[in-house]
């Protein structure tokens, strides 16, 4: 008998945890987060609105979906110092080598007064534009040879 209570305790128990955690609200927070947090930090991710319908000829290593680019398996984005952000072509773990086409952030409707600006955001393998001060929407472009294609507008 005392067995039977034992594990009718343990039951209800497990049950109850159970129970508890699928009452659990699920939090789907779309705000983005700061630049400076690392790489393995679960961040929303933000979309934008799609100005192509695929890359253009010669841009590789990375994928357009859902509003977002997105470096494809053994490539990285590498943020350079002066903003601009290149796609690498990762290769047996040692540094890597640039591919064509680097990607740069630029404010294309300013609000009030002064200048706007723009960002470009690494969060992990997508690449964003941030909005700064005085700007309302950013686009996402890439440069390519002699030419500059916007991707997607933020």
């Amino acid at each position: 008998m005392r067995r039977i209570s034992i594990l009718t305790a343990i039951a209800l128990t497990l049950a109850m945890v159970i129970y508890g955690q699928s009452q659990t609200p699920q939090s789907k927070s779309s705000a983005p987060k700061s630049e400076s947090s690392g790489a393995n930090n679960q961040r929303a991710k933000p979309k934008g609105r799609l100005l192509v319908k695929r890359l253009p000829n010669g841009v590789e290593g990375v994928v357009i979906k859902n509003g977002m680019v997105r470096v494809k398996p053994g490539y990285k984005f590498v943020k350079g110092e002066d903003g601009k952000v290149s796609v690498y072509l990762m290769s047996g773990g040692g540094g890597g080598l640039p591919v064509s086409g680097s990607w740069d952030c630029y404010c294309t409707k300013e609000s009030g007064s002064g200048v706007g600006t723009c960002k470009a955001v690494v969060s992990g393998d997508y690449l964003s534009c941030l909005a700064g001060a005085g700007c309302s929407e950013c686009k996402l472009s890439v440069i390519f040879g002699m030419s500059t294609k916007p991707i997607v507008a933020y």
